[in-house]
């Protein structure tokens, strides 16, 4: 197998990292601000794609709700209830990542 070829194991986790490292700004700069309700709603900076994926996730799950002219606020029940799902859903999904590497690693792939 091709050496670059072997990195792409790791394209996914590196890809999870950052978008929870963007979750996790934004919720903290929610946090900070005090914006748990529709009143005390703040405006959230602009970003890339990444971080336009993370808050367009963030308010599909609920956690992340519109108030008016482009301010957001954080209801943190919906964001929990979120949290177990997703953390349900990713337990799963690295298993059977983990399962596909083992078995390509024990047929000889990466040798």
């Amino acid at each position: 197998m091709l050496p670059w070829l072997r990195l792409l194991v790791f394209v996914p986790i590196l890809v999870a990292a950052r978008i929870r490292g963007i979750e996790r700004r934004t919720l903290a700069r929610l946090r900070d601000a005090g914006a748990d309700t529709a009143e005390r709603a703040i405006l959230l900076a602009p970003g890339g794609a990444m971080t336009r994926l993370v808050h367009r996730r963030l308010e599909k799950n609920g956690a992340l709700r519109k108030s008016g002219s482009d301010r957001y606020y954080l209801c943190a029940a919906a964001y929990e209830a979120a949290r177990r799902r997703r953390r349900r859903v990713g337990l799963t999904v690295l298993s059977v990542y983990f399962i596909v590497i083992a078995i390509l690693f024990f047929s000889g792939v990466f040798s």
